[in-house]
C-alpha cells in the first residue's frame, strides 16, 4: 500500500489529507440511543501533526446513514519518522430508532472508488451483554473482495497473563476469522496485521482488514 497522502479538494496541498483505510471495526449490535464506537486504522503520511475523523451524512439514497473519513493534518516541511506506521482513530454516534443501520469508512472522496467500505450495525431496544470478548473479522483486498485463507498475525498489548508476542491466525475459505474468549478486564487492546483496535467485553466487534 502506498503511504503517499491524497490531497483533499478545496484545501491547501499537503495540509489536510485523507487517511488510507487499513481496518474498520464497529459493534455488531447496540442498544437504541447508546454510543456506537467506530474504529478506523490508517497509515501515517509524511509530516503528520494530528489525526481526526470527519462524519458526513449520506444523501445519495443508498441507505448508508453515516460516512466516516479519517484526515491527517500535516506539516509540508516536517520530518517523516512515523511515515508508514499505523494509527487508530475512533469516533462515535448514536441511533434513536431501531433497525439495521449501514455505516461506511472512506479513504477516498469519490464514492465507488477504492477505499470505500461499508458495514451494518443492528440497533435494538435492549439486549443482554454476554461476559465474553467476540472478534469477527473479514479479510479483504483493496477492491473489497474476500481474501480466502489469508494468513496474518495478531497480538494483545494489555491482556494480563497473556503474552504480547504475535501469534499466527488464518482466515477461513470465505476470508473470515472469528474468535471468542473470556477475560476479567473490561477492554483489551489488540493488533491484527498492522491495524490497532480496542475490544470491549460483552460486545461482538465486527471488523474488516484491508490488505
Amino acid at each position: 500500500m502506498s503511504c503517499d497522502p491524497i490531497s483533499v479538494p478545496d484545501t491547501p496541498a499537503d495540509i489536510d489529507v485523507h487517511g488510507e483505510i487499513l481496518g474498520f471495526v464497529l459493534p455488531d449490535t447496540v442498544q437504541v440511543n447508546s454510543e456506537v464506537v467506530v474504529q478506523i486504522s490508517t497509515v501515517n503520511p509524511c509530516g503528520v501533526v494530528s489525526t481526526r475523523v470527519a462524519q458526513f451524512d449520506d444523501t445519495t439514497g443508498t441507505g448508508i446513514t453515516r460516512v466516516f473519513v479519517p484526515f491527517f493534518h500535516v506539516d509540508p516541511g516536517g520530518s517523516c519518522p512515523d511515515q508508514g506506521t499505523t494509527t487508530s482513530v475512533a469516533e462515535s454516534l448514536a441511533y434513536s430508532s431501531v433497525g439495521v443501520q449501514t455505516v461506511a469508512a472512506s479513504g477516498d472522496e469519490t464514492r465507488g472508488e477504492l477505499g470505500f467500505y461499508t458495514q451494518n450495525v443492528l440497533v435494538v431496544p435492549s439486549f443482554t451483554h454476554a461476559p465474553v470478548f467476540h472478534l469477527h473479522f473479514q479479510f479483504l483486498d483493496e477492491r473489497g473482495n474476500p481474501r480466502p485463507s489469508y494468513p496474518t498475525s495478531m497480538h494483545f498489548t494489555n491482556r494480563p497473563g497473556v503474552s504480547s508476542d504475535p501469534f499466527p491466525i488464518v482466515a477461513d475459505d470465505s476470508g473470515i476469522w472469528d474468535t471468542t474468549f473470556t477475560d476479567t478486564i473490561g477492554s483489551i487492546h489488540y493488533t491484527i496485521a498492522t491495524a490497532h483496535f480496542t475490544a470491549r467485553r460483552g460486545i461482538t466487534e465486527n471488523g474488516m482488514i484491508i490488505q
